[in-house]
Formats: structure tokens, sequence, C-alpha cells
């Protein structure tokens, strides 16, 4: 969204409350505060929860990675400790389905669902059926995918898989809230790993698949819960498969901390994250 905390902060007071009715997701009652305002970085006190399962599976250069912050936020008060949640590891496959829900909004009703009291863009769902209608070999092989997955599940039991997984959200969102009620954020790397290399362009239909999918482990739970996320470089690390005789700074790849809170917590999430670039930004002027 932005390249530093302050202007996501500001973007976020722009797009953030009630838009007079237009979208029957935003809350009416919610009062958007100047969080650029609120920005002061003290971590003292922040109490943090390091997921085991968003990080056990990590690289060992994105594990130093996040060794190296988290000492960093110790050093400047904050309480970083490991927890777990078990359910964090079974997010994938509830994303997959989810996705396929989807394909009923998208192409079955021009990317507009009915039944919703808010504001209908006729004139994009008019150019949206003309366009698939007439172009629909176009879309990715992964938005092929889904909604050939989706159809398949209306087909076979009715999309009840689907509404199976909707009812996953909810012990999801609990499992995480119950963690959150003893911290003040959860912290994972936002990728397990640093950048993959681009893929060959003749790849199969099942391996683009794969490789748009296989590096939301960390970021589709919260797509499903709600939680308000966000992820700062804190780093770069070289890749996994680099040259020893050829490292240097040129060939390091950038690793993410993803910081989550709690629903409504958005001035919290962006203070910490604020505290996290200040050190980041410390340690950089003290290296050089």
């Amino acid at each position: 969204m932005a390249s530093n905390v302050t202007d996501v902060a500001k973007l976020l007071e722009v797009i953030a409350g009630y838009d007079g009715g237009r979208d029957h997701r935003q809350n009416p009652h919610v009062t958007i505060p100047k969080y650029s305002q609120l920005l002061k970085g003290d971590l003292t006190g922040v109490k943090l929860g390091y997921v085991k399962e968003g990080y056990e599976h990590a690289t060992p250069g994105v594990k130093s990675a996040m060794a190296d912050v988290i000492t960093l936020m110790t050093n400047c008060g904050a309480v970083v400790e490991e927890v777990s949640i078990p359910l964090h590891l079974q997010c994938s496959p509830l994303f997959t389905i989810s996705l396929t829900s989807q394909h009923h909004t998208m192409i079955e009703c021009n990317g507009q669902p009915p039944g919703y009291n808010e504001l209908y863009c006729v004139s994009a769902m008019q150019h949206f059926k003309q366009a698939f209608k007439s172009r629909a070999h176009d879309v990715s092989p992964t938005i092929k995918a889904v909604s050939l997955f989706g159809e398949y599940l209306k087909r076979k039991d009715g999309s009840m898989l689907v509404g199976r997984t909707m009812n996953c959200r909810s012990v999801l969102r609990r499992a995480y809230n119950d963690m959150l009620e003893k911290y003040d954020a959860l912290i994972m790397p936002t990728i397990p790993f640093v950048a993959a290399k681009l893929p060959a362009a003749e790849l199969t239909p099942a391996e683009f698949v794969k490789q748009t999918l296989f590096n939301t482990g960390n970021t589709s739970p919260f797509n499903l819960s709600g939680h308000p996320a966000l992820t700062i470089n804190v780093g770069n690390v070289p890749p996994e498969d680099a040259d020893p005789m050829k490292l240097d700074d040129a060939t390091k790849l950038p690793v993410g901390l993803q910081i989550v809170c709690k629903h409504y917590e958005e001035v919290k999430l962006l203070d910490i994250a604020f505290g996290v670039e200040k050190i980041m930004a410390q340690g950089s002027k003290s290296s050089s």
C-alpha cells in the first residue's frame, strides 16, 4: 500500500470508514481517527506472540532475520514470547475452498453478488459480462482452476463444502482472538522464504496454480478471519540457492515481518509497525 508506515496511515485515513451505504461490509458506527497523528512507535511493554506455526517451516535466512528483529524489539522494551496456534496450519485448504465461492460472484453474477443492500455498479457488471463472454480465455490459469473447482463443488454437493468452510471461519477467528487476549499483537514472517524466481513461461496450468498459491500460508488465514494485518521489511537475506562465492547486497532479498492485531485495532497495529520501522532505521544507520 505504501513504502512506509506513515503513508499507510494517511492512506487508511482516506479509504477507511463508512461510505454512505455503498458497501454493506462497512460499519456506520465506527469513528475513523487520524491514524498518522497517533504514531509514537514506543515498544516499551508491548507484548508480542511469535506464532510457532508461522515460522517453524521458514528457511534459515528468514529465521535469522526474524531473530535479529526480535532482539531489536526486546532491546527496546517489547516482550516477545513463542505461542502456538495449531489451526494456523489448517488455513491453506480452507482458503483454497473459500476462493471457489468467488466463482459465483465473479462469473455467474458479473462481479457483484445479488441481495446486498449496497450500491450496484451496473456499468461494470455489463462490461464484465461482455468481456468475459468474448475474452474468457484471457483470464489466468488460477482463475480458471478456481472457477472449475467451484462449479465442480456446486454440482457435487450443492457447495455444502464451501458452506462448511465458511462456518470454520468463526472457529479460526476465535483461536486468534483467544491469543490476542494475552498479547497486543501476533507476529510471524509474512512469507517463510524470500521471493522465488519467476517461473518458466512454459509452465503447465497445474504448475502455474501451485506457484500462485504456495506463498499464502501465513497471509491467507487473516483473509479468512478478517484480522487487521500489516507487513514491514525487517532485513534482506540471500536466497537459499545463491552462489556462496557471489554473495553481496545485490543478491539479497527482503524479509517481511507480519503483525496482526484484534479487529478494529488498526491504531495499535500501525503504532507497533511504526516502532519496528524506527528501530530498523536506527539499525541501518548504525551499521553504515
